[in-house]
């Protein structure tokens, strides 16, 4: 066994591993004596933390090998016939793990600072971490699609909605995954395999006329995952249910997963004739949902509600700029990749914003109630990491799809890449503005000052990374043309 392949089972395992210790720790406490066991109350959440930086550090280690002699992979000949379990990982799924176990870590620690101490939810969440990095590992479909169906559940038991709300999520949510089991299985019988890597080749015998719906298919599921209007309303019910906590750092994971599977399933199945004739469903969809859910973000009176939209925005974003790429336009494909660094560092940002002791629900409360200043400047700080305001995170990416819309000469598509970023803009000034005059200090919060430092973690790195940008942009539309010429 190699070390690539001992490293992708070790990242795989660690946060498993973390769930089950978390799991169990109930039965750990029995053997605490009474008066030390507060002070260990906070071992879930101290393993969930490490097991996030073993894998982060893991994936790093991974990245070396990589960049240096291409692909890892591992494959297991123990599995039944109709799937393999095969991992591997590649530059794309190097780039999105990297910013997805960024983003994991933010959450986590905002979660710690804010006193969550429920074992059940910190195991959910470590399993919920595991399955996200599965989706990315998986290169057999039937694996990543079981993957992706874990994720859910134990998103479900880490958020811990209301039970209406709950089963909402669950509709829509497993909905998407309906029609990607369709889409799955419909590409498995034409070309008779189930390997992301080469089930694109089997699909190339195959006239444009059978294969455009499995295109349909996989592009509908795909939105309903990633959220995009009319098919979102599963983020705002998930994310409203309790202002603050981690709901909005953990959805904004769960998009994150959804925006790299998107690319990775239309990009790697799709022949590119066939991603051709269906990319106008990927560009609508993102149309549409730049439009309404940038506008709702501005004029929805819940903070809460407000900020969920921001990520829907956000994702229709990424969609269209998908859409773009799937014309043949590989700027705007590693512009919708690149997306991806600014939402893993502003989904945990957007969560700080609405988090606190949830007295202060509604934008006007604000001026009568009071707000803690770190909210106010997470909320700012995300819609301008968001928003691709230079020098920050998002601007190459924000700017990339700007330009493929300028270029396809679409009106429409061009006012869409636009419009996203300026009405996530209005809505961090509109926190601002409403945060002004507010009484000079509010109760402090709990876990305020743990909240000040990642915020400023999180900004910082979103300066650094967009200052850096000709770092990684090359690497990104290097990406990008081999995904779209067939060469990933």
């Amino acid at each position: 066994m190699n070390l690539e392949t001992i490293l992708l089972n070790w990242l795989l395992l660690f946060p498993f591993i973390a769930a089950a210790l978390i799991a169990v720790f109930p039965r750990i406490l029995r053997f605490v004596p009474p008066d030390e066991r507060e002070s260990v109350g906070a071992a879930p959440a101290a393993t969930a933390i490490i097991c996030v930086v073993l894998s982060l550090v893991a994936c790093a280690a991974l990245g070396a090998l990589v960049v240096r002699h291409g692909d890892a992979f591992a494959d297991y000949f123990w599995t039944p016939d109709f799937f393999q379990f095969r991992l591997r990982l590649d530059r794309f799924g190097l780039f999105a793990l990297l910013a997805l176990l960024g983003s994991l870590t933010f959450s986590a620690l905002s979660a710690a600072a804010e006193g969550q101490r429920d074992h059940v939810r910190w195991a959910a969440f470590t399993t919920a971490a595991a399955a996200f990095i599965g989706v990315i590992l998986a290169a057999d479909l039937v694996l990543l699609y079981l993957f992706w169906e874990v994720a859910a559940l134990a998103l479900w038991v880490a958020l811990g909605p209301p039970h209406g709300v709950g089963r909402r999520f669950l509709v829509w949510y497993h909905a998407g995954g309906v029609c990607l089991l369709l889409g799955i299985l419909w590409a498995a019988i034409l070309s008779r395999e189930t390997h992301l890597y080469t089930i694109g080749s089997g699909l190339l015998v195959h006239r444009l006329s059978s294969i455009k719906w499995v295109g349909f298919v996989l592009a509908g599921g795909l939105g309903l995952r990633l959220a995009v209007a009319p098919v979102h309303l599963w983020l705002p019910d998930l994310t409203c249910g309790s202002h603050g906590k981690w709901r909005l750092a953990l959805a904004g994971a769960a998009v994150l997963v959804a925006g790299y599977a998107a690319a990775r399933l239309l990009f790697f199945i799709l022949p590119s004739y066939v991603a051709v004739a269906v990319a106008w469903l990927p560009t609508v969809m993102g149309l549409v949902t730049v439009a309404y859910a940038g506008a709702r973000a501005v004029l929805a009176d819940d903070m809460c509600d407000a900020a969920s939209h921001v990520l829907i925005a956000f994702a229709g974003q990424i969609m269209l700029g998908i859409g773009l790429g799937m014309r043949g336009r590989p700027d705007a494909l590693a512009g919708a990749i690149g997306l991806l660094v600014p939402l893993a560092l502003g989904a945990p940002l957007l969560a700080a914003g609405v988090a606190g002791d949830g007295a202060v629900r509604v934008w006007r409360d604000l001026r009568t109630q009071g707000a803690a200043r770190v909210r106010l400047i997470a909320t700012a700080a995300a819609a301008c990491t968001f928003a691709g305001l230079p020098p920050l995170a998002g601007f190459a990416g924000q700017r990339a799809v700007a330009e493929a819309a300028w270029h396809v000469g679409s009106v429409p598509l061009l006012l869409a890449a636009l419009i996203a970023p300026a009405l996530i803009l209005a809505h961090g000034a509109k926190a601002v503005i409403m945060g002004i005059g507010s009484p000079a200090r509010a109760p402090r919060a709990n876990g305020e000052r743990w909240r000040w430092w990642w915020t400023a973690a999180a900004t910082l790195v979103s300066l650094v990374l967009g200052l850096g940008s000709s770092l990684w942009w090359p690497y990104l539309l290097s990406l990008a043309r081999g995904m779209i010429e067939g060469n990933p």
